[in-house]
């Protein structure tokens, strides 16, 4: 077992040891503090890099914070991490992608139409030519492994012969190819995924929909075999976990494991903090399980919430193998606290790359400028709480970019 490190911030003591106030209000300029709302865009887990959206901490304009926390043990690690801010451009995407390459989204082009853009130098740039779709689709991006662009669409649909009762949509997936997006077939699907479209265990062209795999050149197929006999009320969220293994999350906060791809499964009694399988503590009362954004494709990482104990409440970060078993890796207090006694709860959790974690607990406002305070647990274990400054990036090139947006006539 891997002991926390004190939560207490060790650097940077000039820049936290108070929080200073926000400058005033300005166009070109970057503020944020305890109170910005940070969401994920997306994750580039081949270069282990974030994109996350913010808004002004008094309520101005949105911006778009670039970040590449490092995993790396020590200083040197720390000292090749990065963080930049950009003005938000007016295109307002949607179904950020998770997976190996840089992060791409969705956008409106029109009725029944969308336009797939990525992040380049600080603006959404077009990828491939626009895409009809059924209007009441809904639509999720990833890459399979080897970097390749795909688009899932999802419709209800009626269960397939067999399962009746568990939640079916029907799913096309497309696959990018020069600028043309292929049709990689249609299938009915049962079951979510953490993302809806992750890219596929095991395999360098493929994604993963729920039970549906696509991969280029071959006919969709079913890769599950079943689920869980478990009511619609707790119906929860499918995860593929290497060739043959699956993990299912119980909307009341049950785990289910499988290492034979569904075709039987096992309740887990596994708790991070005893050595053996527990009946005493329930979950959703006094801990909770959560599937943390970011890479499928190493083994299962959950986050435990430990609050048996309110006055004594953990993180802890496991991993669990089909070869194996479950893995403690580490356990932290839920905030860190700076040299003001000011506590910081930590807001994103993300798995970067196989084994390489960050936990973000948003932005802060220092007498130096913004930035953000996060640990992270990689090779070298868990690190110390550190600040992360934020800087302006370069202004994006004048020419393509939001431009080359303008929607599709209907």
């Amino acid at each position: 077992m891997t002991h926390a490190v004190p939560a207490r911030l060790a650097l940077l003591a000039a820049a936290l040891t108070a929080l200073a106030p926000a400058p005033p209000a300005a166009a070109a300029t970057f503020q944020c503090d305890e109170r910005t709302a940070f969401a994920i865009l997306g994750v580039d887990t081949a270069e282990g890099r974030l994109l996350l959206a913010a808004e002004g901490a008094a309520g101005g304009g949105g911006w778009i914070v670039e970040a590449a926390p490092r995993t790396d043990s020590g200083a040197e690690g720390e000292a090749r991490e990065s963080a930049r801010y950009h003005p938000a451009p007016a295109v307002r995407p949607y179904a950020g992608s998770i997976g190996p390459g840089p992060v791409f989204a969705l956008t409106d082009c029109g009725r029944s139409c969308l336009q797939a853009v990525r992040w380049e130098g600080g603006s959404w740039v077009p990828l491939g030519e626009p895409l009809l779709v059924p209007r009441t689709a809904t639509a999720h991006t990833t890459y399979d492994a080897d970097g390749t662009p795909w688009v899932v669409l999802q419709r209800a649909a009626e269960a397939p012969p067999g399962l009746r009762g568990e939640q079916a949509v029907e799913a096309w997936a497309y696959r990018l190819e020069g600028r043309e997006w292929r049709s990689a077939g249609a299938l009915t699907v049962y079951a979510s995924s953490a993302s809806e479209a992750v890219p596929a265990p095991g395999r360098e062209d493929a994604i993963v929909s729920g039970s549906g795999l696509f991969a280029a050149g071959e006919a969709p197929s079913t890769w599950l075999r079943g689920l869980p006999k478990l009511g619609a009320e707790r119906r929860g969220v499918l995860l593929p976990v290497g060739r043959r293994g699956a993990a299912y999350v119980t909307s009341d906060g049950g785990l289910f494991l499988s290492t034979d791809a569904g075709a039987s499964w096992t309740r887990s009694r596994w708790s991070p903090w005893g050595r053996s399988e527990t009946r005493i503590w329930s979950p959703g009362q006094d801990y909770e399980l959560d599937v943390p954004a970011g890479d499928r494709q190493g083994p299962l990482s959950l986050v435990w919430f430990d609050r048996r104990y309110p006055d004594r409440q953990r993180v802890l970060l496991t991993e669990w193998s089909p070869a194996g078993d479950f893995r403690l890796l580490s356990e932290l207090a839920p905030e860190v606290s700076t040299l003001n006694d000011q506590q910081l709860p930590f807001t994103e959790i993300v798995i970067l790359q196989p084994g390489a974690w960050a936990l973000l607990t948003g932005c802060v406002h220092t007498a130096n400028g913004p930035g953000l305070v996060l640990r992270t647990y990689g090779a070298g274990g868990l690190s110390r709480p550190r600040f992360l400054p934020l800087g302006p990036a370069a202004p994006p090139p004048p020419a393509g970019g939001d431009e080359a947006l303008a929607p599709l006539p209907d």
